[in-house]
């Protein structure tokens, strides 16, 4: 059986805090020779698609937002699957998943809208 695609985790797989773990460019440039599609995943939410694309393009490795998928770009395709037609969430909040970065990813999927909520319960909506 031949290898047709990666999903390949980004936290201590690609760097160990702030070293990237071996040769990234030769790495990326080999996958991209052979034809390998990947992904890179992260149950880490602390970042952005956009932060974790920026942290890549700093150890040399340039890719696609799209080739990134978090926690919250998860949950939103998840439900988006679940609820095509789309509706209004809410979600709890914590400290690891920024309630600003849940909400950017529902809009990017355009899945609807997520109320967020505290473990206080402290209710935040759309302007929060």
């Amino acid at each position: 059986m031949r290898i047709q695609g990666l999903i390949i985790d980004m936290d201590g797989v690609l760097w160990r805090g702030d070293e990237p773990i071996g040769n990234l460019p030769r790495v990326f440039n080999e996958l991209q020779r052979k034809g390998l599609k990947f992904i890179l995943a992260t149950n880490n939410a602390t970042r952005s698609i956009e932060g974790f694309q920026s942290r890549l393009e700093g150890f040399g490795v340039k890719i696609h937002p799209h080739q990134i998928i978090n926690s919250p770009v998860a949950t939103a395709l998840y439900l988006k699957k679940q609820f095509p037609q789309g509706g209004m969430f809410l979600c709890r909040v914590i400290k690891l998943c920024p309630r600003t970065e849940l909400r950017r990813s529902f809009e990017q999927i355009q899945i609807g809208r997520a109320v967020c909520v505290d473990y206080i319960g402290n209710t935040y909506g759309p302007e929060n």
